[in-house]
């Protein structure tokens, strides 16, 4: 089954542009499901569907919300490599904590923030230098 689904990935992320937001909102609760699963593995999902991922979280709308539980289910199946957890989710983490930014994003940003201390909890050092004051600063 798993093998089945990741061969639909590259399919789905071809597709994904030219859906709507309620297209994108259910292939993105599919996606969640396939995750909870266990039915994906790191590499199609990372190297397809992460950059997309990533640009409908900084787009925000209405598919925003499924797109980020899709991240958060990636994140915490430890799907995502590392460097790309400290390099494309931090650097969208950290441009949604601007106080500039709106509610919806700063909320995005402080999930995210608590999901990468979770999968971080290895290193505190890297969460005390690279975005702890920034988190704090969503809480005031």
């Amino acid at each position: 089954r798993g093998e089945a689904v990741e061969r639909l990935v590259p399919v789905l992320t071809q597709q994904l542009p030219s859906m709507d937001g309620m297209q994108q909102a259910k292939a993105a609760e599919s996606l969640s499901t396939a995750i909870s699963e266990g039915c994906l593995s790191e590499s199609p999902i990372t190297d397809l569907m992460l950059p997309f991922i990533v640009q409908q979280l900084q787009a925000g709308g209405p598919a925003a919300e499924p797109w980020l539980r899709v991240l958060l289910e990636l994140l915490g199946a430890k799907l995502v490599p590392r460097m790309q957890v400290r390099g494309q989710v931090l650097d969208l983490a950290l441009a949604k904590s601007d106080p500039s930014s709106s509610v919806e994003g700063r909320m995005t940003s402080a999930v995210l923030f608590g999901k990468i201390a979770e999968v971080s909890s290895d290193s505190q050092g890297f969460v005390q230098s690279t975005f702890i004051d920034q988190a704090l600063a969503l809480c005031q």
